[in-house]
């Protein structure tokens, strides 16, 4: 005979894992090779093999990757209802039910404050640069991808917000 506590662990266990799977399908890990861009001022000034600066790039980039991954929880959040009535779109964890919303807004919270916290223990102005990111994308997620051609201005100050970033560190 189970105890109670033992049929309740294995019975939220596939709860747990379905909710752990749907977050890092939401946090659309293949995107990050769009912050590979941060690379590029140390390729170009030919100090990619400068042991100090290729660490503060590589958490640069990394801090990018967790706040775009919170930027992408945040707009399924606001889109899920929209999402449950798109053919492509309703497949998507938070509009199919297979993420639970509060899991899904404490993720993109510590995802985004942690990745901000870390750019600006490493630099004051490549923390900046990330606040500005994420006010952009917020603006997006709200308001501006409903603004032809604004949509996609936006979208391509991400990619010029990442490369400033890895010009100040």
């Amino acid at each position: 005979m189970s105890t109670p506590t033992t049929s309740t662990t294995q019975a939220a266990s596939p709860a747990r894992r379905s909710n752990l799977r749907g977050l890092l399908r939401t946090m659309r890990p293949r995107q990050w090779v769009k912050s590979v861009i941060v690379y590029a001022a140390l390729v170009f000034d030919g100090k990619l093999l400068h042991p100090d600066l290729f660490l503060k790039t590589t958490v640069i980039f990394f801090t990018f990757c967790l706040l775009s991954s919170a930027v992408y929880i945040m707009n399924d959040l606001v889109d899920m209802e929209k999402d449950r009535q798109h053919p492509r779109k309703r497949t998507r964890p938070l509009a199919s039910g297979q993420l639970d919303p509060r899991l899904a807004v404490a993720a993109a919270a510590v995802l985004g404050l942690g990745s901000l916290a870390v750019a600006f223990s490493v630099n004051f102005w490549a923390g900046v640069v990330l606040v500005a990111y994420l006010v952009q994308n917020v603006a997006y997620s709200f308001w501006l991808k409903n603004v032809v051609i604004i949509d996609v201005m936006v979208l391509s100050l991400g990619f010029l917000l990442r490369v400033v970033a890895g010009v100040v560190v």
